[in-house]
């Protein structure tokens, strides 16, 4: 009954939605509604999907990992234009097409399973779409839920249309989750028993490239970093945080006299780099767009560029990681603790608490509760270059202790498809 409702829905919205998204964006929106769908050759095929940027890069070591054991062609779509880029960038080698998901709509979703007849579908993280989800289980093929998570906001959304999540959620033949938390959502959902796993995380599993002393001296003399100045990068912000930041910025400098400190903002949308740009003026900072950067020195630089966040946290003293001083739920912890940095993160990390929670009981990670405790927390180790060296070496063996879960994932995808182990 409720995905008749669904399809009315669609069916009563596509007349003024088609025409709305073509005039926005011709060739992207043909894709997502079926009209411009891909010429494929011959050969078994696999359907993976990762929403954004976040997913598409848990999903390289994934595919890498799938590759090693399913001599099939990879078929790879995201939803958004950022994570378009980031997948072109990341994955062309190993995939035979990357292309956008269709829309949920039943003319698109029927059109693009029936051109790809994919042998089964994988999708990394939770981007649950009803329509597609219950077709692909009425057409016999198989769907995996990789990296499953639900945050608490999101569980206490779910649990009021838990009727409709149920039978959504058990159209998967496994719900692969990242944690015991999650697990245990899910169960509450009334997703069952027999499809529930806790894998781990695979996020831990991406490949973090060396990053050579030379590309580091390059990211230094790009930022006009000196040898003796120390850096501090806050990733993923959001509306609300950067003033509490560059407030933090201000008292750094006036308290640390002998010591030049330098700031790297990275804001989660890149379209509002020039509104944190226009903050920092207004606070009377050095401030400029990394993209407009010259010889000339700055005390805060914004980051406007896509992809090379990840990078720059190498030559990071400390890390800040954004969406936790606001309430929006934190961004990838992980990601600076596996260049060994010592990580800082407001309260607001219910997205990752476990992940969190572990860094902290490593000692390769503190929390703050507010922006003075963290213009405290920051002149401790600036202070203290023996405690951020100790920091960084507890969060390296911290990402390597949850290294793994990309092998369980596709041990249990191929003993379910090929019905034997690994």
């Amino acid at each position: 009954m409720w995905l008749r409702i669904y399809e009315l829905f669609w069916c009563l919205s596509a007349p003024f939605l088609i025409p709305l998204t073509l005039y926005k964006d011709t060739e992207r929106y043909k894709k997502r509604w079926g009209l411009h769908l891909p010429t494929l050759s011959k050969g078994k095929k696999i359907w993976i999907h990762a929403l954004s940027v976040g997913e598409v890069l848990s999903a390289t070591s994934l595919i890498k990992e799938i590759k090693k054991e399913f001599p099939f062609q990879i078929i790879f779509t995201t939803t958004t234009k950022k994570g378009m880029e980031v997948a072109l960038k990341n994955l062309k080698k190993d995939a035979e097409l990357i292309t956008f998901f269709p829309f949920d709509f039943f003319w698109s979703a029927k059109r693009f399973i029936s051109r790809i007849r994919p042998e089964f579908f994988i999708l990394v993280e939770t981007d649950l779409w009803p329509y597609l989800i219950n077709q692909l289980s009425c057409l016999g093929i198989k769907s995996f839920l990789v990296n499953g998570r639900i945050s608490p906001k999101s569980f206490d959304k779910y649990r009021k249309v838990s009727f409709f999540i149920k039978d959504l959620l058990n159209c998967f033949e496994l719900c692969m989750v990242q944690s015991e938390a999650d697990r245990k959502r899910f169960l509450k959902l009334g997703v069952r028993k027999e499809k529930l796993i806790n894998t781990g995380n695979i996020k831990f599993d991406k490949e973090t490239e060396k990053v050579a002393p030379s590309e580091k001296e390059q990211w230094r003399r790009l930022f006009g970093i000196k040898e003796k100045e120390l850096v501090w990068i806050a990733g993923s912000t959001h509306p609300g945080e950067e003033e509490k930041l560059l407030w933090v910025q201000r008292q750094l400098k006036d308290k640390l006299k002998d010591v030049n400190v330098k700031l790297i903002i990275a804001p989660r949308h890149i379209e509002r780099a020039l509104q944190v740009l226009s903050i920092g003026r207004e606070m009377g900072f050095n401030i400029e767009l990394r993209s407009k950067l010259s010889s000339k020195e700055k005390d805060v630089i914004v980051l406007d560029t896509i992809g090379e966040l990840s990078r720059i946290y190498s030559i990071a003293d400390v890390a800040f990681v954004g969406g936790s001083l606001v309430p929006f739920g934190g961004h990838n912890l992980i990601e600076p603790a596996s260049f060994g940095c010592p990580v800082i993160f407001g309260p607001h990390v219910f997205n990752f608490q476990d992940i969190a929670d572990a860094l902290k009981a490593e000692d390769a990670a503190l929390e703050v509760k507010e922006k003075n405790q963290l213009f405290e927390k920051l002149i401790t180790l600036f202070l203290d270059k023996e405690k951020r060296a100790d920091m960084g070496k507890a969060a390296l063996r911290f990402i390597q202790k949850n290294r793994g879960a990309t092998k369980k994932v596709v041990s249990l995808i191929k003993r379910s498809i090929c019905g034997d182990g690994v």
